[in-house]
Order: structure tokens, then sequence, then C-alpha cells
């Protein structure tokens, strides 16, 4: 690990104790964080997300996924199995959550998994997010194209509509 892969993982380490999140067991390269979703009312397919309801926050282990050494078809095969996996688990294991939540940068590639996709509605906070996410990207080695951000959101009714043949 170089010394900027260094300070990245240090600083990304500072988040994730400040904000308590705890590794899903089942998938493990993955942080879950139950709480009320604070934005801006924000249309999917499936629902609209508002204000005060209760969603699961998903955050890649960044630091996990590196050691790991993994190739990028790897890699994206590995989040495609946890993926699933989080499908069946977390309307179990948090049943009050009306939805499944996150932020990034592979929304497209996402949106194949059967995640519905926005762009990240706010424009400063969307660049400072775009700039840690492509950042990630960056000093891992990864293309230097510029990716913006997307909310990511999947639903229980998202989720068996997708199941279904």
């Amino acid at each position: 690990m170089n010394w900027i892969q260094h300070l990245f993982h240090k600083f990304d380490q500072h988040i994730i104790d400040k904000n308590h999140w705890n590794h899903i067991p089942e998938a493990p390269s993955f942080y879950g964080v139950e709480r009320q979703y604070k934005g801006t009312p924000l249309p999917f397919e499936s629902t609209t997300l508002n204000p005060g309801d209760w969603i699961v926050e998903l955050h890649l282990d960044n630091k996990k996924l590196m050691e790991e050494g993994l190739t990028t078809p790897q890699l994206f095969h590995k989040i495609r199995l946890e993926i699933q996996t989080l499908k069946i688990l977390l309307p179990q294991k948090y049943p009050n959550a009306k939805g499944y939540y996150g932020v990034s940068v592979f929304g497209p590639l996402l949106k194949r998994m059967g995640f519905e996709i926005q762009p990240y509605p706010a424009k400063i906070q969307g660049f400072l997010i775009g700039l840690w996410e492509n950042g990630i990207r960056w000093i891992h080695g990864s293309a230097y194209k510029w990716h913006s951000p997307h909310v990511l959101f999947l639903s229980p009714l998202n989720q068996e509509k997708r199941q279904k043949p």
C-alpha cells in the first residue's frame, strides 16, 4: 500500500468509526446502517423515498476489497453475489426499512444488478461525493475518467418484481 492509499484508508476508517458502521456478516464487503432518510423526496420506479422513511444505507468496505487484490471482473462478481444475498437478507434483518440506499459512481452497472438509480440531486454535495468516489478509483489504479455519482435504491417491492421471470 502506498502512502496515498494509506492516508485514504486512515481517513476512511475515521468515517467508519464516526458513523458507527457495522459489517454485514453475510455480505462482508458491505457495511449496513439503519437510519431515517433526511434528503429531499426522490422518485424511483417502485416508490418515492421521502424524508423520515427508514432505510438501510449500504457502504462498501474499500480497504477489505483492496486487500483482497481482486481483478475488476472478480470484484464485480463478488459484489453481484453479495447483492443477491442482501436482497434476501435485509428485508428479514431490517423489516421497517423501506429500502436499501447508497451512493456510487457505478450507478449504471449497479442498475444491471437490480438497483434503481437517480442522479445525485445536490450539485455541490454531489460534486464532493463524486470527488471522493472517483478518488477511491484513482488511488487504486482504475481508469481516470470522471463518473458522476448516483443515488441507488433497492426496495422489497422492486426486488420481488425483478426476481419474477
